[in-house]
């Protein structure tokens, strides 16, 4: 009893928190945090820690004094095997409730069960919490297409391995041999582009001129105050989140890694990096890293060492400056082709603990509800100007080395808790837009035959890989030829809030002038390159591996 009402607390507290956060109810595959929760208490205020912690001493004092005063005879050993009976028959019935077949379908369909696996937060209001939570735990990876089998993944493999023998033709450099560097800046996003936000100066003014210098625009992320790892896990793979499942919401997570088969741009190197400066508790990243082709991984406690660990003020976070500090440490490890993944950590929440002094920047409009948002603005604010100095110099850095370098560099989604003044559903496109840019170093450029700058304003996290081996004149694989097709001809895509669980798409569309587009309005053309995205994906990830490791990871020549 003390057990289930501790835990019941502990359920409505953290749900709170992450609705606050993300717009988005607790879900089975944030169970996996539990791993960080010194970290991630770390986050709450102090004052939130303390009331809880009084809360659930309240309710054991009270359970423990029912009792003692009030005990519940539990009867015969026949009574107890019937009490242990019932709970069991109801844990496997919770592993069918998304089966139509299934007899727990047919009895939560009829007590008006709504998953809403589309809208989480809907289907949290209406069928509560808890239910809502135990929804999600029968998880389907990816439905599968009606055209999927054997002799159509093979025609699909034909198909684009002469797509990348003609595209090769007239590409010169091999990829694996030039230093690849993807960055995601946590929580980056420009505050300017928020509907009703204004700020008395610009946080970014390095970042926002450099951008119109280089490959960039807006990358359009599937997450809202978090979503971290999926936007990594779409950048490592070229994999589309809004093909999978809506009851899959975080790949690295819920997927399970049994092997190293699929896609992964880190399998096309031999020198592999992870980069984050912080503990590696938080998703599954020291288990996962390895079968998706990153060998060496440096985090906090790992026999690779941070050697760099640099904080700002108060920050309890390594700045961008030390985690670029490292990676130019990791960069100098070798003279041959290298990749690797930086993850920084330096801008996550909370922007309520005034890590930064002073209040140089003022934000206001209708998009901050009150007084502590206008403080959360600036505190992050603050932050976003340390990371553009950081970025500027990193820049310098890597222009100044006699290697060719490409340096891929997104915001992962906006932050949380700080925009309460707008709904984000109504503010689809807007709310998930962050930035990106693409730049390869002078030396890449002149020895290289490196392009300065392609134009795609509006991209996702899928098509980096793509867009960086098109901007080096990189040879191409035949999934990456397919990635090639995919980046040119169809919108970028993410996950849409508003899809409804009739919809057979829940991709929201948006093309190069930043307009949602809806699924219908493609080209003949669009939807049977679309068609040949998805079930690579299912066989990838679902299916039968017909196309083999080959399809995703041998140059052809």
């Amino acid at each position: 009893m003390n057990l289930l009402s501790v835990t019941v607390v502990g359920f409505v507290v953290v749900n709170r928190l992450k609705v606050q956060a993300r717009q988005e109810p607790l879900l089975p595959s944030d169970l996996s945090m539990l791993k960080a929760l010194p970290d991630l208490i770390g986050m709450v205020s102090y004052k939130l820690v303390v009331i809880v912690l009084l809360t659930i001493l309240a309710v054991v004092f009270f359970t423990v004094w029912l009792e003692i005063k009030h005990p519940v005879a539990v009867g015969s050993w026949r009574a107890r095997l019937v009490l242990l009976a019932i709970p069991a028959a109801f844990t496997v019935m919770i592993l069918r409730m998304n089966h139509p077949d299934a007899v727990a379908y047919s009895i939560s369909s009829g007590m008006g069960n709504n998953p809403r696996f589309y809208k989480q937060l809907e289907g949290s209001e209406a069928n509560g919490t808890i239910l809502q939570f135990i929804n999600n735990f029968d998880m389907t990876a990816m439905n599968k297409p009606r055209s999927y089998s054997k002799k159509a993944m093979m025609q699909i493999k034909r198909k684009y391995i002469r797509e990348a023998e003609i595209a090769n033709k007239s590409r010169e450099n091999e990829f694996s041999k030039q230093t690849i560097i993807f960055n995601l800046s946590e929580s980056f996003a420009d505050p300017l582009r928020v509907p009703e936000l204004t700020l008395n100066r610009d946080p970014i003014p390095y970042i926002r001129a450099f951008k119109k210098q280089t490959t960039s625009g807006v990358m359009m992320s599937s997450g809202y105050g978090g979503g971290t790892a999926d936007m990594e896990y779409a950048s490592l793979t070229s994999l589309d989140l809004a093909a999978f499942a809506p009851s899959l919401s975080t790949p690295f997570t819920q997927l399970p890694f049994s092997n190293s088969y699929g896609p992964s741009v880190a399998k096309l190197f031999k020198n592999t990096s992870g980069i984050h400066p912080n503990t590696a508790l938080y998703y599954n990243r020291v288990q996962d890293y390895p079968k998706l082709g990153i060998k060496k991984f440096y985090y906090l406690g790992s026999k690779y060492k941070i050697r760099y660990q640099k904080k700002i003020q108060n920050s309890p976070y390594l700045s961008d400056e030390t985690a670029y500090d490292n990676a130019r440490s990791v960069i100098a490890g070798t003279k041959k082709g290298q990749f690797i993944n930086l993850v920084t950590m330096q801008n996550h929440f909370p922007y309520t603990d005034h890590y930064y002094s002073g209040t140089k920047f003022k934000g206001s409009g209708p998009a901050l509800s009150d007084e502590s948002d206008v403080d959360q603005i600036n505190q992050y604010s603050i932050g976003l100007s340390y990371t553009d100095t950081a970025v500027k110099k990193f820049i310098k850095e890597i222009d100044s080395i006699n290697k060719p370098i490409t340096f891929i560099w997104y915001g992962d989604h906006l932050p949380g808790g700080i925009y309460n003044g707008l709904d984000v559903t109504k503010n689809n496109v807007a709310l998930h837009e962050t930035d990106y840019f693409i730049y390869s170093n002078k030396y890449a450029r002149e020895h290289e035959g490196a392009t300065k700058k392609l134009n795609y304003s509006v991209t996702d996290p899928s098509q980096f890989t793509s867009l960086a081996m098109t901007q080096t004149n990189s040879k191409v694989s035949a999934y990456y030829a397919m990635m090639n097709d995919v980046t040119k001809k169809l919108p970028a895509m993410s996950v849409n809030l508003n899809a409804s669980d009739t919809d057979t798409n829940r991709a929201l569309m948006v093309n190069e002038q930043g307009k949602q587009v809806s699924a219908s309005s493609l080209s003949a053309k669009q939807k049977k390159l679309l068609r040949d995205y998805q079930l690579i994906q299912y066989d990838t990830v679902s299916g039968k591996h017909y196309l083999g490791d080959d399809f995703f990871t041998k140059i052809i020549k």
